[in-house]
């Protein structure tokens, strides 16, 4: 077992059920994808988002990926993991966390009914907003101020 060395890096930690969340760097992303093949851990992701909720759909989408993501590694992501400004973004179409997402999402009473396309909707809306708020350069996030 590894211990955790800081809390950008997904590592197990001495207890290996624990999910060590939000993702800090986007180094931590591909582990953390792979240890999501556990059934258990998968279980406790998709047990934690459904705990989260929201008032809406929107709201449980934007829970969700700020409890996993830090706003650097959701700045690193897009749908399709296309290039942008010159670099290659992570692709959460396919991604084993955007699966536990959700279906724990559905896994709320209100949202049990949501359609897949509304889901990949709000995902697609909510990356788009964190894209317009904050600039990356070089691997860092700074602000920008919106009037």
């Amino acid at each position: 077992m590894q211990k955790v060395e800081s809390a950008s890096n997904y590592m197990e930690e001495e207890d290996p059920g624990q999910l060590l969340l939000p993702l800090g760097d986007m180094k931590a992303v591909k582990p953390f994808e792979e240890s999501l093949a556990d059934k258990d851990k998968y279980f406790k992701l998709t047990a934690l988002i459904r705990g989260i909720g929201g008032s809406s759909l929107s709201d449980a989408i934007k829970r969700a990926r700020t409890k996993i993501f830090s706003l650097k590694v959701r700045a690193g992501c897009n749908w399709e993991g296309k290039l942008r400004n010159g670099i290659r973004k992570h692709g959460l179409d396919k991604s084993p966390i955007t699966r536990a997402i959700f279906e724990g999402v559905k896994g709320v009473p209100q949202f049990r009914n949501a359609k897949q396309s509304e889901l990949e909707w709000e995902t697609k809306e909510f990356n788009e907003k964190i894209l317009r708020t904050s600039k990356i350069r070089r691997g860092s996030c700074t602000w920008q101020r919106s009037n």
